[in-house]
């Protein structure tokens, strides 16, 4: 019985620990493909805008523009209104 009992440790020690080394090569690569899509979104976002604003919040970011737009709209329909 000491002879299984042995076995079945040995064999539950190599189970784990290589559960272990695949559970590390996993997260190594998840943080590998995170810290490159982070990098990827940055460089787009500084090709598309001209500036580093990655890490400024989404909405923020759309109601400046959306602020710019309407101020061009207002600015073109002005000119408008005067010309006639």
């Amino acid at each position: 019985m000491e002879a299984v009992t042995a076995y079945v440790v040995q064999a539950a020690a190599i189970i784990t620990a290589s559960a272990a080394i695949y559970a590390a090569g996993a997260i190594r690569s998840i943080k590998q493909q995170v810290s490159t899509n982070t990098q990827r979104s940055k460089r787009n976002a500084q090709m598309l805008t001209g500036r580093n604003s990655h890490l400024r919040g989404a909405l923020p970011r759309l109601r400046r523009i959306e602020q710019k737009v309407l101020g061009a709209v207002r600015t073109v329909a002005s000119g408008d209104e005067e010309g006639q």
